[in-house]
């Protein structure tokens, strides 16, 4: 993949995050402390590998057994629902998830 394909997938989905944390600033508060959990408990993302073998660089939900939230803000009270990522693989699931909302 080229750099300059995953910076727009990126740019996209952090402004998709950016639109939906405007829109509900007190589930975006959400997301922040369930994030901020998960760093307290399970330490950085970076002190785990990514599912590909690169290093983790951010917590990313992936059990969606108790998720709760808006459905573009998901987030959950347990630490062990989230999974650490590189950001290419964490822009993956994002974007799977999206198009699952959009029903694609």
């Amino acid at each position: 993949m080229n750099d300059e394909n995953l910076e727009s997938r990126i740019a996209y989905r952090n402004h998709l995050l950016t639109k939906w944390a405007r829109k509900y600033p007190a589930d975006a508060k959400r997301v922040q402390d369930a994030h901020a959990r998960v760093w307290y408990f399970r330490g950085d993302p970076e002190e785990y590998t990514c599912l590909c073998g690169a290093t983790a660089e951010e917590w990313q939900l992936v059990i969606l057994d108790n998720w709760e939230g808006k459905i573009i803000l998901p987030y959950s009270e347990d630490h062990w629902d989230y999974a650490a990522f590189c950001t290419p693989c964490a822009v993956d699931v994002f974007e799977r998830r999206w198009e699952q909302l959009l029903g694609r």
